[in-house]
């Protein structure tokens, strides 16, 4: 090891002397903070009575590597906050942090007194970082959202086009989006700490799963340039049609994607649907990715054919799972039982009927009437957005922004990865046309307009 590498091994983080108070569940509140603690932050997690999520069910008391992972470098502070004298006391510590991180669920946040109209009473000049699913505004702020649901509302799962043995919509790594999540937690963060080192001022950072699916395939959900938005319409209704026609997922997607223009071809060259055949070498004849669902909670976390579309259920855990069994009246397979073994010999087998009973129970029903059922049981649910119709839906469309572009004209985009109370968090206008601004670029640096003029004969510049 060299001097250099020594030195820095013991330097201080970039965000030393930073003290953030963490309240967290699953990954993205988590990995923020870890993140946050790499970087040099002083990092106090506060945990319940008893801890959660520690340990997987079943196994022997001690942290199990996700845990490990999501939480190192940490402090510790376990705090009842279902008794008044806890929440008095994070009220009484409130004034010693620079920064909480939340990503309870609103309701939940508003209940506890730990929201951050009330913590910013005690710290005018907190910075408060809320992740929730759908963002603090717009008709679905209080509903429940995790990862899987995201890809599938954000448009991100019907564009990765994955789908399962059963024929319905499946993800990516149930961690995608509450990674990307987490990454734009740090961000909104040090862009707070950067604000307030030059005004004074904390603020509310507002950080939502759905806006962090959204940013993975941004562009797609734009309308307004390259002759989108004479194509993005009918190619959703006739996705429509084709699931009012009983047409499998794979199919309705595979001829939604096959109408997409190819960039800077024009919008009636777009191929027909007929016009698709799967790759010569694809070893699927229809053209779809096939992965096995095999695991206990699949059945409760996959993606399902209603009568008009499809939907992705994201009961990922046994309480979630028997809301879910009880609002669609499907029997209890045993899977969740206390001491039930899932290596069991018949598990995979039980599992299985409990997916085919889903299947049935699903596609009988339309999308909203899911959804529906689903929600008001307190389980997480969402349609199967294609990307082309994710910007329309009204929740989606809360976090859209019109841009202003002279060459392309007007667009509608994906704002900003968070929004802040007190600093603009928006696009600064619309792509460069090549060469735009390099004479403004040098004059700001001080060249005259004849050594640009100068540069620009050598063809040094353009």
């Amino acid at each position: 090891m060299t001097s250099d590498e020594g030195s820095r091994r013991m330097a201080p983080g970039p965000l030393h002397g930073v003290r953030v108070l963490e309240f967290s569940q699953i990954i993205a509140g988590p990995l923020a903070g870890t993140l946050l603690g790499d970087l040099g932050a002083d990092v106090v997690k506060v945990e319940p009575p008893g801890g959660a999520g520690r340990a997987p069910a079943g196994a022997p008391p001690a942290m199990s590597k996700m845990f490990q992972f999501l939480n190192r470098g940490k402090r510790s502070l376990v705090v009842n906050l279902g008794d008044p004298q806890g929440r008095e006391l994070i009220h009484r510590i409130a004034p010693t942090f620079d920064v909480v991180i939340i990503n309870f669920r609103p309701e939940v946040i508003r209940r506890l007194q730990i929201d951050y109209e009330t913590l910013v009473r005690f710290r005018p000049d907190l910075i408060y970082a809320q992740i929730s699913g759908f963002g603090s505004h717009g008709p679905r702020v209080d509903e429940p959202l995790i990862d899987m649901v995201a890809q599938a509302y954000s448009g991100y799962m019907a564009e990765i086009g994955v789908i399962d043995e059963f024929g319905g919509p499946m993800g990516t790594h149930g961690g995608t989006i509450d990674a990307a999540t987490a990454l734009s937690t740090v961000v909104g963060v040090t862009s707070a700490l950067y604000h307030r080192d030059r005004s004074g001022e904390g603020q509310f950072i507002d950080v939502a799963l759905l806006r962090s699916a959204m940013v993975l395939i941004g562009a797609l959900l734009s309308q307004g340039a390259d002759g989108d938005s004479a194509v993005a319409d009918p190619r959703v209704e006739e996705a429509h049609e084709g699931y009012a026609r009983g047409d499998d997922y794979a199919s309705v997607l595979r001829a939604y994607k096959a109408t997409r223009p190819a960039p800077g071809r024009p919008s009636d060259e777009r191929k027909a649907p007929s016009s698709v055949q799967p790759p010569a070498d694809d070893p699927t004849p229809d053209n779809r990715v096939v992965v096995a669902h095999s695991s206990i909670r699949g059945p409760f976390l996959a993606g399902y054919m209603a009568k008009d579309g499809p939907i992705f259920i994201g009961a990922y855990t046994p309480v979630m799972r028997a809301l879910a069994r009880e609002a669609l009246g499907i029997p209890d397979d045993g899977s969740d039982e206390p001491g039930a073994d899932p290596f069991a010999p018949d598990v995979r087998a039980r599992v299985a009927r409990t997916r085919q009973l889903l299947v049935e129970k699903v596609r009988n029903r339309t999308v909203a009437e899911i959804v529906r059922e689903l929600l008001d049981a307190g389980v997480p649910v969402g349609p199967v957005y294609l990307p082309g119709e994710v910007a329309d839906d009204p929740q989606a469309a809360e976090l859209m922004v019109e841009v202003e572009d002279d060459l392309n004209g007007p667009q509608r985009q994906l704002g900003g990865i968070f929004e802040m109370s007190k600093s603009a968090v928006r696009p600064a206008g619309p792509a460069p046309p090549l060469g735009g601004h390099t004479d403004e670029v040098l004059r700001e640096a001080g060249l005259s307009g004849d050594e640009i003029a100068a540069l620009r004969e050598a063809g040094a510049v353009n």
